[in-house]
């Protein structure tokens, strides 16, 4: 798993002595592990130069992930309304640590748009979906997640520490939705609310992004409430499908829930 793991977006392709390093791992360990892999589909081999990259049985194995995870069906709904609501591309995304991992988005109308695809992992806190996660965080899992100094950032514009980010944290738990212009890419404001577990954990996170110019604070506002509403419907939907989610798949005839469907 840390081998199919070392393979990333800035790295996909490696060699069995690049792995080796990134593994730190003698080379004969992994010339067996990748053997393996490769033989059972986890793995590929170019056959330009011999590099490996991730596999079709990889890529099956996380398509799963979002084919069958129960929030992911209703949360699509939601990302069509939003985005087709506000023309805006709306996205779903989850925490992982101190970053965002984009789960699903649904594409806007207007001609300019910008998107982020199903995979992109971003720093957490230079997104607006990351920030209201976050937002839903006690300290010591903030801690635990970001450290107490430096945050990485994307642009000149996304905040460069815990204190800048904590004071932001407490206007989103305030207003219900987190803002970022400018974070994660330049000309790019993006508003986010979390989507929450029966204990008030974050699950994911809802966010629309769109070009905010010229800039309206009425409008911004506007989109905001949109959001956070969207984030609410899917959080009861959430409460729903834990109270009731089981039987409901007991008693469906198809391969999805009657609530899924729904």
């Amino acid at each position: 798993m840390r081998l199919l793991a070392a393979f990333s977006e800035d790295e996909p392709e490696m060699t069995v002595a690049e792995i080796a390093r990134r593994l730190e791992l003698p080379r004969t360990i992994v010339v067996r592990l990748v053997d393996t892999l490769a033989s059972a589909g986890y793995l590929e081999r170019s056959a330009r130069d011999g590099r490996y990259r991730i596999g079709l049985a990889a890529f099956k194995l996380g398509s799963l992930y979002a084919a069958t995870n129960p929030l992911h069906a209703y949360i699509s709904s939601e990302l069509a309304d939003l985005a087709s609501e506000t023309g805006y591309t709306a996205y779903f995304g989850v925490l992982d640590g101190a970053e965002v991992v984009i789960i699903s988005h649904h594409e806007g109308r207007l001609p300019v748009r910008f998107v982020w695809t199903a995979g992109d992992r971003l720093p957490a806190a230079t997104t607006a979906l990351g920030k209201a996660m976050l937002s839903q965080l006690d300290m010591q899992q903030l801690d635990a997640a970001l450290g107490n100094d430096r945050l990485r950032g994307l642009t000149e514009h996304s905040l460069a520490t815990r204190e800048e980010l904590d004071r932001q944290l407490s206007e989103i738990r305030e207003r219900g939705w987190a803002l970022a212009r400018d974070e994660s890419a330049i000309g790019i404001t993006a508003v986010g609310s979390a989507v929450l577990n029966t204990h008030g954990a974050p699950l994911g996170g809802l966010s629309l992004s769109f070009l905010d110019y010229p800039h309206d604070p009425a409008h911004l506002k506007d989109v905001g409430t949109i959001v956070h509403k969207a984030s609410v419907r899917a959080t009861e939907r959430v409460a729903f499908y834990e109270h009731y989610g089981h039987r409901a798949v007991a008693t469906s005839s198809g391969r999805r829930s009657r609530f899924a469907r729904t």
